[in-house]
């Protein structure tokens, strides 16, 4: 269930802009060691960028026969058994475009927000960074995003066959 869309525009944009930086450090600065040393850091900085994008592209949700894995890059945020899964609709929430809870509600979202909302019969844990300090939270209902809402609405649906 990879969720791509979003991840890329802000990433690319700040490339461009480096790439911007890049010429006009070239131009501006009379020292060729110093504008050579802040072009490998913008350079560096962009190979981090794109790779904040791989890790996310690389690392998609995925559903086993039992569970609904819910991870944010690496990370697995959740994992929601499949008979705890009540409900499954649509719902594009852009109210954020970061991980975040509010109540009883995970949203995993990214640069483009939410667009899949699972209502969970029974809560589950959620925790939303890899730190051994991040709280662990309990949700009724987890929104996330998917490239393909139709696909991954049918998969998850509670009537489907496994």
């Amino acid at each position: 269930m990879p969720a791509k869309n979003g991840t890329a525009a802000l990433p690319a944009a700040f490339i461009v802009a480096s790439g911007v930086e890049i010429a006009v450090l070239h131009l501006v600065l009379p020292h060729p060691a110093l504008a050579t040393a802040l072009t490998m850091l913008s350079l560096y900085g962009d190979l981090l960028l794109l790779g904040f994008v791989a890790v996310r592209w690389q690392h998609p949700h995925y559903l086993t026969e039992t569970a609904l894995v819910i991870r944010n890059g690496h990370h697995v945020v959740a994992v929601v058994p499949r008979e705890d899964i009540a409900a499954v609709r649509v719902h594009h929430d852009g109210t954020t475009t970061t991980p975040a809870v509010e109540g009883s509600t995970g949203r995993i979202a990214t640069l483009a927000g939410c667009n899949i909302a699972i209502t969970l019969s029974a809560p589950v844990s959620l925790r939303l960074s890899a730190s051994p300090r991040s709280p662990r939270h309990r949700v009724t209902e987890i929104r996330f995003a998917a490239d393909n809402a139709k696909t991954v609405m049918d998969e998850l649906r509670p009537d489907h066959d496994r």
